[in-house]
């Protein structure tokens, strides 16, 4: 039970690690779609607009 415990916090603090890390460079993607115009723009947008937990279901499958 000692043992269980801070894994489990390692755990839980690695998935929220990994998270930011993922929507802060989902962030600089989006920033760099600010330089686009019109079309060019909404489909940078939508290129990077992906939610962690998307992200991580198609990266699960990619890897089966």
């Amino acid at each position: 039970m000692k043992v269980f415990l801070p894994l489990c916090l390692l755990l839980t603090l690695s998935a929220c690690n990994q998270s930011g890390m993922y929507k802060s460079v989902q962030m600089g993607q989006q920033n760099a779609c600010q330089s686009l115009t019109g079309s060019d723009y909404d489909e940078c947008m939508a290129a990077h607009s992906k939610d962690y937990d998307q992200y991580q279901r198609e990266r699960e499958q990619a890897m089966q």
